[in-house]
């Protein structure tokens, strides 16, 4: 991360480009961690089947590392959204205390963004993996309690979340608003170009 020290400059960085360059980046991350961890869970159920299991030559499990990497790219895209639909919340070079906060459920209220009830299952599941990703245990034993009533598979319902916020912001290039791309002002010049018709 480079040194800032002009707000107009970390206003352009903050604009929703980078907050969904960062997602990109972020799934990236987790996708290779996925395939790794998937490697491993292999491994570990021959290991187990053959009696071979040796666990000072097992590496470290990667999957909650990866569903935190994939819940950090969601939360990018979420906040670029609300970055985009309420630039104040950048302002004199900080981020609103609004958006301090890794909790994807709030994050997409604050976006006004709709999640089914399976999709909201999946973002509190997500929100214990991120908890789990940086440390051995939670502050509690009650949040090692996953619902594991979520409907279809994780990863179809992250790339379909993933999708919809992802569209919702290609509209933004480096240098803020890109109209030719907008998804919203597409369709508006589309609207107006009928009524004219």
């Amino acid at each position: 991360m480079m040194h800032i020290t002009d707000p107009k400059l970390f206003k352009i960085f903050a604009n929703p480009f980078f907050w969904r360059w960062k997602a990109k980046e972020l799934r990236h991350a987790a996708d290779l961690l996925k395939a790794e961890s998937e490697i491993q869970l292999e491994k570990l159920h021959d290991d187990l089947e053959k009696k071979t299991y040796d666990s000072d030559n097992m590496p470290p499990f990667v999957g909650s590392s990866c569903f935190a990497m994939y819940g950090f790219s969601l939360e990018c895209l979420l906040k670029g959204v609300i970055i985009w639909k309420h630039p104040e919340y950048v302002s004199d070079g900080k981020i609103s205390r609004r958006l301090k906060t890794h909790d994807l459920i709030i994050l997409s209220k604050i976006a006004e963004f709709e999640i089914s009830s399976s999709e909201k299952l999946m973002f509190e599941n997500t929100n214990k993996w991120v908890t789990e990703f940086r440390y051995p245990v939670p502050n509690s034993m009650e949040e090692t309690n996953y619902n594991t009533t979520t409907s279809g598979d994780y990863f179809q319902q992250f790339d379909d979340l993933y999708s919809r916020l992802n569209n919702l912001i290609k509209g933004f290039n480096i240098y803020g608003h890109d109209e030719d791309r907008c998804p919203k002002c597409i369709a508006r010049k589309k609207e107006e170009k009928a009524l004219k018709n």
